[in-house]
């Protein structure tokens, strides 16, 4: 199965710690891909890198810019999913 989490960033957060956590578990069973806004390159990524998942960055420091919601949609696109996720509510794309 192939599973999507989105987040802005892995900052330090509780969001993020909970992401460190869980995606290296769904790693060992499924294929999983984190899509940020912009890397930090920090323990929260290094843990989830570790376990084998891609994260591909946006490379957008403006959380707030409209236009970023256009590029992930491509994203998603061209990718199958079958559990699309979002954790700051936006996996209605």
């Amino acid at each position: 199965m192939n599973i999507l989490h989105v987040i802005t960033s892995l900052d330090i957060g509780g969001a993020q710690r909970l992401l460190s956590d869980l995606i290296p578990l769904q790693a060992k069973t499924d294929h999983v891909t984190l899509l940020v806004y912009e890397r930090v390159h920090n323990e929260f990524e290094r843990k989830i890198e570790e376990a084998g998942v891609q994260i591909v960055s946006m490379e957008e420091p403006n959380f707030h810019n409209p236009l970023v919601v256009f590029r992930m949609r491509k994203f998603i696109q061209n990718i199958q999913l079958l559990i699309p996720e979002g954790k700051n509510g936006i996996s209605d794309l």
